[in-house]
Formats: C-alpha cells, structure tokens, sequence
C-alpha cells in the first residue's frame, strides 16, 4: 500500500453546540478509536476504504469511507445532526381532581406524598449512573461465563476511550451548572473577560486544585470570589 493510501486523517465535526468534545471517532476497520477536543477536532489512523463512525448520545451515527483525497487534505469538516429523540406527552397525578378549585384544594391538601423510599422498592436509594458510566460497567465487567468483554476491550483501547467520556460529561455537566449560576453579567462587568474567550477561561479555572472542591459544595458565593481570582491570572496571561 502507497504512503498516500494510508496516514493519519485529521478533521473537526461540526454541529450546534460550542462546546464539540466527546464525540467518540471508531476506525471500524482498524478496531481503533478516540474521540473530539472541544473544538471538535479529532486525528485517527487511517487507509483508503476504511469506515470511520461519528457517534455520540445527542448525535445521529455518521459513517465515512475514507479516500486519497481526505488524507491528502490538510482537514476535512464532517458536518453531524442532532438526536431528536420524541416522546408521547404523559400526564402523571396522585391527585384526583375535579376542575373545581374549592374541592380540589382540600383534596391535595389531604393527599399523602410519597416516595420511592417510603414504598419500600428495591433499590431506591441508588444513584441512577450516565450511559457513559453504564457502557463502562459493561466493558469492564462482560457477561456469560467468559468475560471476553474486558479482555477484547482492554486490547482495542475502548475501556479507557469510556473512562475519558466519563470525566468528560462530567466537566460538561459541571461548565452547564456554572453558566445557569453565573450570568453573562459576570464575565462582562466585573471580570472584563471577552465572549469569545469564556469557554477557555472555564477551562483555566478548571484546573485549579479548588476547583472540584468548590464545585462539590455547591458554594457559588464562595465559587464567586474563586472565578474573579482566577480572572486576573487569565489576564495576565494572556498579555504575555
């Protein structure tokens, strides 16, 4: 095979969101995976007429078949849509009401809430885990009487590619709860941070060693004073 069937093929994937981490790239050929930075940007070892598989929770499945072409380029953009997952429209109430405002307010007023703990169901009490944390139960555990599961997926690189998902919705989790507590006020008025570099200054703050520890207790007062902190540092260093 020529050196121009085969190398590495670099590319961004492009949809609607700002942040386009996450996306798991698989050579299907190669048995070979990683996945996008958050510019979306990924590089995977490739050879001319190998599949290679966009995915993702929120994405719909992409499939390319590599050519010279796309080697020889410098990037190629891999445009993906959005998963539009529709569901019937359920209505739940532990109340029977009636339409009549005077009866349906005595009656709620009466009712007993309860919940899964008080009804005694089986594992009430344990958390529900992500996708991202159940797919790697699954690759590190297997199942049947062979666990053949840890073994091929140790090999392929896929348990730690599930690790990395992990920690990743985990960071994404997080940067979502701190953009619903800290209004674009903040980055604005009080630290002077451009819109276009906010992401990147989240990602400074973030790997500060009190960081988690804030973001664990929930203290946004305290995650305030932190943030203004952390934004002369940013400044500074991007004067130098």
């Amino acid at each position: 095979m020529s050196l121009a069937q085969e190398g590495y093929l670099n590319g961004e994937v492009k949809f609607q969101e700002i942040d386009r981490s996450g996306v798991a790239v698989q050579n299907l050929q190669k048995s070979i995976a990683g996945i996008t930075d958050i510019a979306g940007q990924f590089q995977i070892k490739a050879s001319v007429g190998d599949t290679i598989v966009f995915s993702s929770i929120q994405l719909k499945q992409k499939e390319l078949v590599v050519d010279e072409a796309m080697l020889k380029a410098a990037k190629i953009f891999v445009p993906l849509e959005m998963q539009i997952n529709r569901l019937e429209g359920v209505t739940l109430s532990q109340y029977n009401l009636t339409g009549n405002p005077v009866l349906d307010t005595e009656q709620s007023a009466k009712t007993k809430m309860y919940d899964a703990q008080e009804l005694g169901l089986p594992n009430a009490d344990v958390r529900i885990i992500t996708q991202s944390e159940r797919m790697l139960h699954e690759a590190t555990t297997g199942g049947g009487i062979v666990p053949l599961n840890p073994i091929l997926n140790a090999i392929s690189g896929r348990t730690k590619m599930l690790k990395e998902r992990i920690r990743i919705d985990k960071s994404r989790n997080r940067m979502n709860s701190i953009r619903e507590h800290l209004n674009d006020s903040l980055f604005w008025e009080e630290l002077n941070i451009e819109y276009k570099d906010r992401n990147r200054f989240l990602y400074f703050c973030q790997a500060d060693s009190l960081y988690n520890p804030l973001m664990e207790r929930g203290d946004w007062l305290a995650f305030r004073e932190f943030v203004a902190q952390k934004s002369i540092a940013f400044k500074n260093d991007a004067v130098e």
